[in-house]
């Protein structure tokens, strides 16, 4: 398309400010803060904070938006979700600027991105330089800055940080939510091919807080690019066919030639000379290898001397062909769901802002998802069961290996984690068999979970569930379709005995279901649900349920809560 320059003389920018974010903590005021009186509309979408983002977000003026947890979480989908927000708010707007909500925005960008995009019709899309906050707290966020670095004017994307035109954005069809990384590439590969143009201003734009603080962080950040790469790539494949200019081609045929094409040439090249001279000559085939190795590290370091100094372009070499078996791994993966017909999952690489915002009425459901560690969740578990109980209650079996399997997952990808991850899943069938207690570690359980009575226990995958709740045995907690959405039960949550609680609703915190209640509504904090289908109890008509008096309770329906050594 051709870019046809038309007269800007709006006296205010018509933008839209949409920031997303999870636990950013004190990342994420920096960020709202920075933006203040930058645009017409503020939206801010969370996506289960357990740190108090949302509160904050509300006084500093955001519009906060919060992400039904009970679909799969994407950036994508945090980004669609703020700007049908914004449009339901001010229709009228003509742009939109998302950011990542641990950035904060360099004054003066905003008016400066909107003043460049408004006349030139043929841009869909204009961002400028993202820069670390932090390089020199580690390698890994000095690479992270390196990597910010690229061509300005017509480029092929921009990243997640970006002023858009929300016409050509929405022709398009937005983010596709499906993906966990490379949705910009992705999205601005169908605006090119809609006959748009991308550009990239050179000012600063943003400071960006990557914290890639261990190798484990910046391990998982390779894995996710490796998988998002391939994901992206077969679905412009599948558009596009082999032809064009196709996001991260490159970057997917790289990773194969400098993982299994070097590898494979390696150990091919020491088989053939150890057949003539035997060991000598494999040594000498796996040295060529390595020597080739090297002389590649040593030739992508040379270009980055200019902006790492000394030893750290050097390792920044070694690290980018390193990089390469994350990524290839992170393909695996993408190939291994594919075959099993298995949603991607986020893949996450770092934790929760530091310097979090307290917030005591977060609920759990969030929490467990967003960053409590398993073996702390394991400890809360085990505090609610008596001595011995791993013995005496099968129940904690199931709580055991579901907690093993979450803590597997957290660890670096490796052989290790692999063998581990298969181990689990024999467990998982060993429990299930026993027990009949059926929630795989796919499911985002707070800690403090405690089951009475086990057996014919069933909980979709996708469900969230906080801290300190109870089951009994016979409780269903899923959806009422296949594919539907699933419950989020909050904090504090008491189930009776075959209790059925189906759909995408939400159980609120310390609210009671009654046994053989089927439950297909929300639950406020602190109902009592009970019946079939389920009728809703306030709690201040509940009365002392702990009484021995029948005449405390309101109906002779409404079923007690049992103390710790009974149930429903």
């Amino acid at each position: 398309m051709k870019v046809v320059a038309a007269p800007v003389n709006h006296p205010v920018p018509p933008i839209g400010l949409v920031v997303i974010g999870r636990n950013e903590g004190e990342r994420l005021r920096d960020c709202l803060a920075s933006l203040a009186g930058q645009g017409e509309c503020l939206i801010y979408v969370d996506s289960g904070s357990s740190d108090g983002s949302q509160e904050l977000a509300a006084r500093l003026g955001a519009e906060v938006v919060e992400l039904d947890l009970s679909q799969p979480f994407s950036m994508a989908r945090a980004r669609n979700t703020g700007l049908a927000r914004l449009r339901e708010l001010a229709p009228q707007l003509e742009f939109v600027h998302f950011f990542d909500g641990d950035c904060q925005v360099i004054p003066g960008w905003v008016e400066q991105a909107w003043r460049y995009l408004a006349p030139l019709t043929g841009v869909a899309a204009v961002c400028g330089r993202r820069r670390e906050r932090y390089p020199e707290r580690s390698l890994y966020n000095a690479i992270a800055d390196l990597e910010w670095e690229g061509p300005t004017g017509p480029v092929a994307a921009v990243g997640g940080d970006a002023l858009y035109r929300i016409n050509a954005f929405a022709a398009a069809g937005g983010f596709d939510e499906a993906l966990i990384a490379g949705e910009e590439p992705e999205l601005c590969w169908r605006l090119r091919r809609a006959g748009h143009e991308i550009h990239r201003l050179g000012q600063d734009m943003t400071l960006h807080d990557a914290q890639l603080l261990r190798f484990r962080h910046w391990w998982r950040r390779m894995v996710r690019g490796g998988y998002g790469s391939l994901d992206v790539l077969r679905r412009c494949q599948a558009r596009a066919g082999q032809a064009g200019d196709l996001p991260f081609a490159n970057m997917v045929t790289s990773a194969r030639r400098w993982t299994l094409g070097w590898g494979g040439a390696t150990l091919g090249l020491a088989l053939v000379l150890a057949l003539p001279w035997g060991w000598v000559g494999a040594l000498v085939g796996l040295g060529t290898g390595l020597v080739l190795w090297l002389v590649q590290a040593l030739r992508i370091a040379r270009p980055a001397r200019r902006l790492l100094p000394g030893w750290r372009a050097l390792a920044y070499g070694g690290l980018t062909l390193l990089g390469k078996w994350a990524q290839i791994l992170g393909q695996g993966r993408y190939l291994r769901d594919q075959r099993q017909g298995r949603a991607a999952q986020l893949i996450e690489y770092k934790g929760a802002g530091a310097g979090t915002v307290a917030n005591p009425h977060a609920s759990a459901s969030s929490g467990a998802q967003a960053g409590a560690r398993p073996v702390s969740d394991w400890r809360a578990d085990r505090a609610r069961y008596p001595e011995s109980a791993l013995v005496r209650e099968q129940s904690l079996w199931a709580i055991a290996v579901y907690r093993f399997g979450r803590w597997n997952d957290r660890r670096p990808p490796g052989v290790s984690r692999w063998l581990l991850d298969r181990l689990y899943w024999v467990l998982f069938r060993l429990v299930e068999t026993l027990t009949g207690v059926s929630f795989t570690k796919a499911t985002d359980i707070g800690p403090g979970l405690r089951i009475f009575h086990f057996g014919n226990i069933f909980i979709h995958s996708g469900v969230r569930m906080g801290a300190n709740c109870t089951l009994r045995q016979g409780v269903t907690i899923g959806n009422r379709e296949e594919g539907g959405p699933v419950p989020v039960v909050e904090d504090e949550v008491e189930f009776g005995a075959y209790a059925q609680v189906l759909g995408g609703i939400r159980i609120g915190r310390g609210a009671r279901i009654g046994a053989m209640t089927l439950v297909l509504r929300d639950v406020p904090p602190g109902y009592t649900a009970v019946g079939i289908p389920a009728r809703l109890i306030p709690p201040r008509e509940q009365g002392d349920l702990s009484s021995p008096d029948p005449s405390q309770a309101p109906t002779p329906t409404l079923i007690p809560i049992p103390t710790a050594e009974g149930g429903l």
